[in-house]
């Protein structure tokens, strides 16, 4: 098994899965400390709460020297033994991120008056980022992920360098 380069993940996807996994723990011991008072309720109860822990998990995108994998770490990928999306770097011919279009300030004061008019809704914290990679068959492979931009940057800098780099040349990072 190879070492990995580097582990992309969102930091906060990971406190949010855990903060959740912690909330499932407290409301299972609860819910069983009741068992008595109303049993059907709590089985039923149970049953969610472990398929909360079980099921729940955050992306992670780790660099190999020969490959890239996007998994998720949840304790239903462990179990239930779930293939990981992996990309070998052989078949890479470059990688590169969603190019975000040029704001005009035509566009820029649209949004503003929509942002003024529109009544102001929750904030979603996760924003699904795309990394690509173009493949020497000509295919263009797409992955969706929520790790932070400045994540995906470094990976996709470090991809880049794999794929120039010579045979028997190791890659160090900084």
């Amino acid at each position: 098994m190879h070492k990995p380069l580097y582990i992309g993940f969102s930091l906060y996807e990971f406190i949010q899965s855990l903060v959740f996994r912690i909330i499932c723990v407290i409301g299972l011991i609860v819910a069983l400390s009741n068992y008595a008072e109303n049993p059907p309720v709590i089985r039923v109860l149970s049953v969610v709460l472990i398929s909360g822990i079980i099921i729940f998990g955050n992306n992670q995108l780790i660099v190999y020297d020969d490959r890239i994998s996007l998994t998720t770490n949840s304790f239903a990928s462990l179990i239930f033994n779930s293939r990981a999306t992996t990309i070998q770097v052989a078949e890479i011919k470059l990688a590169y991120l969603e190019a975000r279009p040029a704001s005009k300030p035509a566009d820029i004061a649209a949004a503003a008056v929509l942002a003024a008019v529109l009544p102001v809704r929750t904030l979603n914290k996760t924003h699904k980022r795309s990394i690509f990679f173009e493949m020497k068959n000509g295919e263009i492979l797409q992955l969706q992920t929520d790790i932070p931009a400045h994540q995906l940057s470094e990976i996709v800098g470090l991809v880049n360098s794999l794929l120039t780099a010579k045979p028997g040349n190791e890659i160090t990072l900084m």
